[in-house]
């Protein structure tokens, strides 16, 4: 009985944990939770009674975790295997240590047989409570953060739990397996080269990644700053073309009088204030600034510049993810403009997805056969900003492609428009 009691509430706080990890939850996530934590107690209930060991129990409840996190969650695979094998290392490391510690403030020595006979019970209970106690700091923690890594260090993170699982094992091995005391010890050695070598990679990345992120947002506060700006500008320039219908008749009259220097000049002035370029406006106000101000820089640039934009529901997009996004995409087109000098923007929204396009001018082919850009050592290459705009649109379970016909290049993403 007390065996099923410690199942259930184990399998519960497990679960509960996984699911604080994941900030963003499916459909239908509760019905899946429910039949998570049935699969998951009925498991481990049939290996308590019928295997003689759990050698593999590790790994079979990693990957539960795993599927059942993909089923309820919008993060990637990879950051949720890091959080499967998260749960598995934080039980073996708290396990290890309360029983070590405990063990030497009764016995004097470190030993699991007399503590497991003897105080079995109380044991239990308490290592279930500082489990409960170390799942709340962790979920909290990391949901306090709000965690942002590339897939590759959610990789290297993953790895590097599963080299500090391997290393409480082989403590265990050292502490009560004296027959193969010497292999248990190698194997610790190596496996502390190993942890040592991925949390260089790890630390490495994670710098280059935030010095990444200091640069976007440096850029985000120049669009803002830019974005105010217009907005003034914009304001003012809805006042002048409020001004151009009550002025039309006017200077078609004045048109007749051709003789006066001054009313000619004032009538070429007018036109030329007629000719100037109309602010574009959309439902995202991220999109305006960046559209506008984007584009009087081709314009600076001797660039022609189209746009076709048609948004009639809002995205639901993070402001500065749409800065980034629609910032980078033109950024790329206008450093890496061809000859002709042509970019065409589309934007529309169709049924629940938003289809963004950019296409510039190039001299030369830019992709390979698959479809990748081909990397040049010349400062015409392209793949400004790429990185940040992938990983924006998968975000948004978006896609994000390239395709060349002729000497236009495309770059498009669509993203589902969530409610």
């Amino acid at each position: 009985m007390f065996e099923t009691v410690i199942n259930i509430y184990e399998t519960l706080l497990c679960t509960f944990f996984l699911y604080s990890l994941s900030v963003t939850h499916k459909e239908h996530s509760i019905i899946k939770t429910c039949v998570f934590v049935l699969v998951q107690f009925t498991f481990i209930s049939i290996v308590n009674i019928y295997s003689p060991s759990e050698q593999y129990l590790d790994v079979i409840e990693m990957l539960f975790s795993w599927i059942y996190l993909n089923s309820i969650s919008y993060d990637s695979k990879i950051k949720n295997l890091m959080f499967a094998i998260l749960v598995e290392f934080s039980i073996a490391l708290m396990n290890m240590i309360i029983v070590y510690s405990l063990s030497f403030l009764l016995y004097r020595q470190i030993s699991f047989l007399p503590l497991m006979e003897e105080w079995r019970i109380p044991v239990v209970i308490f290592v279930q409570a500082v489990h409960t106690l170390v799942f709340w700091l962790i979920a909290r923690a990391f949901r306090k953060t709000d965690l942002h890594l590339t897939n590759r260090e959610y990789l290297l993170a993953a790895g590097l739990l599963v080299i500090g699982n391997a290393l409480c094992e082989s403590v265990d091995g050292i502490m009560f397996d004296a027959d193969h005391l010497s292999i248990y010890m190698i194997i610790a050695l190596y496996l502390i080269i190993l942890l040592n070598i991925v949390v260089f990679l790890l630390f490495t990345s994670i710098s280059k990644h935030t010095l990444q992120v200091e640069k976007q947002t440096l850029k985000l506060q120049e669009l803002e700053q830019q974005g105010n700006s217009l907005e003034k500008l914009l304001a003012v320039q809805k006042e002048m073309f409020s001004l151009r219908h009550d002025m039309k008749h006017l200077v078609t009259y004045l048109k007749k009088d051709t003789v006066n220097k001054e009313i000619a000049e004032t009538i070429r002035k007018y036109e030329n204030f007629n000719d100037e370029l109309v602010p574009i406006v959309t439902l995202v106000p991220a999109f305006n600034n960046v559209i506008n101000i984007k584009r009087e820089e081709a314009i600076q640039k001797g660039i022609s510049f189209v746009s076709i934009v048609n948004i009639t529901k809002d995205p639901n997009i993070e402001e500065s993810d749409a800065y980034l996004l629609l910032s980078n995409l033109l950024d790329n087109a206008i450093q890496h403009i061809g000859m002709e000098k042509n970019i065409r923007l589309t934007m529309n929204t169709q049924a629940n997805f938003l289809r963004v396009s950019v296409v510039n001018s190039v001299d030369r082919q830019v992709l390979d056969e698959d479809g990748n850009m081909i990397r040049f050592n010349d400062k015409k290459s392209h793949g400004y900003g790429i990185g940040t705009i992938k990983e924006i649109v998968k975000k948004y379970d978006g896609i994000f492609e390239f395709r060349q016909i002729g000497f236009d290049l495309e770059a498009q993403f669509v993203i589902e428009i969530r409610d």
